[in-house]
C-alpha cells in the first residue's frame, strides 16, 4: 500500500506515468510552437509600385546572395497606390532592419548598356537588400523600383556637382580618369527655380583620392568638337561616353600638393576640358580690336597669341 490510500505502489507509479505521459502529450506541441515562434525573426512590411515577379511563400529575400528571409504575403495598401510585401526576416537578420536599409525586385534589366539579374530567368524574381548604417531599428520600407547604383558597403566617396543642364546625363552615366572608369552619377535633381540642376556623383576607392579641393569636372559626353581660328577639335572619353554620356575630371596643377576633398564637396561642372581646366587670370583686362579683313572663322572663346603664345582669348566679335 502507499502512504494509506488503498492504492499499491505499483498501480499508484503506473498511474503517475500515464498522467505524465497525457500532460507531455498535451504541452509538447504547445511547446514547440512556443519554441518555434521565439525562433522566428521579425516580419516587416515592403512598399512597391507593383508586385511584379514576386509570390508569397515562394519569393526570397537576399543579402550577398544569402537567403535572410522569405515573402509571406501580398496584398494591396488601404489607399491603393501601392503594393504591401510583407516577409518574415531570419533572426539573425533582424540587425540588418534599420532607418536606411534599402530593398529592391532583382529581375532582368538593361539600362546604360549593360543587362543584369539573367540569373532570375531561371531562379525567379528576388527581394535583395542594402544594409543601412543607422541605428534606429524600423520594420516598414519604400522599396525602391530601379536597383541602387551604389550600395552603402562600396568603398568611395560622393561628391556634388552644379551645372546649368543635365546635357546628356542620367543616373549610371560613367566618371571617368584620365580615360579610367573610376564612378559613376548617382542621382540628380532640378534646383529651386529651375535654373539649374544639381548632380551627385561616386567616385570609387583609391581613385577618389584624385579628388582634389582645387579639381575640376567637365561633361565628356559624346563628342566635343570645336572649330575656330586654330584649327579643328575633336575630344572624346570613350565609346561608351559618346552613347551614354559621362563625366571627366582632373586636378589643375599647382606648386604645391593638392588638398584631398571631402565627401560631399560641391564642384562647378564645365561644359567641356578647355574651360574646365582654364587658369583664372590674376587680372583681366578688356579691348577691343579693329580688323579691316574678314573675320571668318574667329569665334567667342578663340585663344589670343602674342610672339606665339597663348595669352588670352577673345569674349565677341561683330
Amino acid at each position: 500500500m502507499f502512504f494509506g490510500l488503498g492504492i499499491p505502489a505499483v498501480r499508484l507509479f503506473r498511474l503517475l506515468e500515464k498522467i505524465i505521459c497525457e500532460l507531455q502529450r498535451f504541452f509538447d506541441p504547445a511547446f514547440v510552437a512556443v519554441q518555434q515562434k521565439l525562433a522566428q525573426g521579425p516580419s516587416i512590411d515592403i512598399y512597391f509600385q507593383g508586385a511584379d515577379g514576386i509570390e508569397a511563400n515562394k519569393t526570397k529575400i537576399r543579402y550577398k546572395d544569402v537567403d535572410i528571409g522569405d515573402v509571406t504575403d501580398i496584398h494591396v495598401s488601404k489607399d491603393r497606390k501601392k503594393v504591401v510585401v510583407t516577409a518574415r526576416i531570419h533572426r539573425d537578420a533582424r540587425e540588418y532592419l534599420v532607418e536606411d536599409t534599402r530593398f529592391w525586385v532583382v529581375r532582368p534589366r538593361f539600362a546604360g548598356g549593360s543587362i543584369s539579374g539573367l540569373g532570375t530567368l531561371v531562379s525567379g524574381a528576388y527581394i535583395s537588400v542594402d544594409v543601412g548604417r543607422s541605428g534606429a531599428e524600423r520594420r516598414n520600407f519604400d522599396g525602391l523600383e530601379v536597383p541602387p547604383i551604389v550600395t552603402a558597403d562600396l568603398p568611395g566617396r560622393e561628391f556634388v556637382l552644379h551645372a546649368d543642364d543635365i546635357g546628356s546625363l542620367s543616373v549610371g552615366s560613367t566618371v571617368f580618369y584620365r580615360h579610367i572608369s573610376v564612378g559613376q552619377v548617382v542621382a540628380y535633381t532640378l534646383d529651386p527655380g529651375g535654373a539649374s540642376v544639381t548632380i551627385k556623383v561616386f567616385v570609387y576607392k583609391p581613385y577618389d583620392g584624385y579628388v582634389a579641393t582645387n579639381t575640376r569636372f567637365w561633361q565628356a559626353s559624346g563628342i566635343d568638337m570645336s572649330v575656330g581660328s586654330d584649327g579643328v577639335k575633336l575630344r572624346t572619353e570613350s565609346l561608351a561616353s559618346i552613347l551614354e554620356g559621362g563625366i571627366a575630371f582632373q586636378s589643375l596643377p599647382t606648386a604645391t600638393a593638392a588638398v584631398p576633398a571631402p565627401a560631399d564637396t560641391e564642384f562647378t561642372l564645365f561644359t567641356d576640358q578647355e574651360r574646365a581646366l582654364r587658369q583664372k587670370d590674376t587680372e583681366v583686362r578688356t579691348f577691343i580690336m579693329y580688323f579691316s579683313g574678314s573675320l571668318r572663322g574667329l569665334s567667342a572663346g578663340a585663344p589670343i597669341s602674342m610672339v606665339a603664345k597663348a595669352s588670352g582669348s577673345s569674349s565677341s566679335s561683330w
